[in-house]
């Protein structure tokens, strides 16, 4: 059971990397200056900028903010049930 969850939590992981860096991607066509790099230290903050320029553009949130906030709810859950589960 334990080795369900720890999949799951990978899984939710590598989900919230790949809205991150798409996340990344839209803000560098739009011409938002990035630093891909620096990604990983600085994805909330790209996370911000998208959402403002989403609500700018279309006047609701983008899809990728809501995805990044519910993958990444998903594993900080799965996370510290699975370690309820050691």
């Amino acid at each position: 059971m334990v080795r369900t969850f720890s999949i799951l939590v990978f899984l939710a992981l590598a989900w919230n990397i790949i809205t991150g860096v798409m996340i990344a991607m839209y803000l560098d066509k739009r011409g938002i200056p990035m630093n891909f790099r620096l990604l990983r230290y600085r994805v909330f903050g790209y996370a911000q900028k998208y959402k403002k320029l989403t609500i700018k553009e279309t006047g609701s949130i983008g899809p990728l903010y809501i995805s990044f906030n519910i993958s990444l709810a998903t594993f900080i859950f799965l996370f510290i049930f699975t370690l309820f589960l050691l």
